[in-house]
């Protein structure tokens, strides 16, 4: 089993989940097969059992490839063993059940280019992070180019809040779903933007030294 870099347990502001699922395959329940841990989506396959209550999960349709829905997951998914055989002899790989509540469209989607766009400016931004609080961020897309990307292997990510501040659509989510909870709180991580400046400042005086 992988060990999960949780570097988003003490940093309120992220509260942002993606996954990789088909219109189709959101409802209360949503099963997440396990992957195995050395294969090419390992290094993702624990994450479901980390989400907090509340936390908004968005969801990328890979038949639109895009951004097209969101909802709230009720607390960190339970994970349901495989073992049973299959009348191939093949073993039903384990699943994480993650229960969700509050599904909806997005009123606009955020196709591959728009994600690809936005990823590329936040490229230093996103490196800074990862600097910081180490690696991996878990984070679901392709990058290299500022005109397109596709999902990286696996069906379950962490979605920085950076990105989602720099979307218009995912940025009215999550205002809308920002609670007291949070909002108490916000004094340790009120934005992105703010906290990003701490960390370049960081790098600028230890340079200078």
């Amino acid at each position: 089993m992988n060990t999960v870099n949780s570097w988003w347990a003490n940093m309120p502001n992220e509260r942002f989940w993606l996954v990789v699922a088909r219109l189709d395959e959101m409802k209360d329940v949503l099963v997440i097969p396990e992957e195995h841990s050395s294969g090419v989506a390992g290094w993702v396959s624990q994450l479901p059992g980390y989400v907090p209550r509340r936390d908004v999960v968005f969801q990328f349709d890979p038949d639109s490839h895009a951004i097209a829905a969101w909802s709230r997951a009720k607390g960190p998914a339970t994970r349901q063993d495989g073992g049973r055989q299959e009348r191939n002899g093949q073993a039903h790989r384990a699943s994480w059940l993650l229960k969700l509540h509050g599904w909806r469209l997005l009123h606009t989607p955020v196709k591959a280019d728009e994600i690809a766009r936005v990823q590329y400016e936040l490229f230093p931004a996103l490196r800074t992070l990862e600097e910081r609080v180490g690696d991996p961020l878990y984070y679901p897309f392709a990058m290299g180019s500022p005109t397109e990307t596709h999902a990286l292997p696996g069906r379950f990510f962490k979605l920085p809040a950076m990105f989602v501040e720099q979307v218009a659509s995912l940025d009215g989510v999550a205002r809308d779903t920002r609670t007291t909870e949070h909002d108490t709180t916000s004094h340790r991580a009120a934005s992105w933007w703010s906290a990003l400046d701490g960390l370049l400042e960081d790098r600028k005086t230890a340079r200078a030294r």
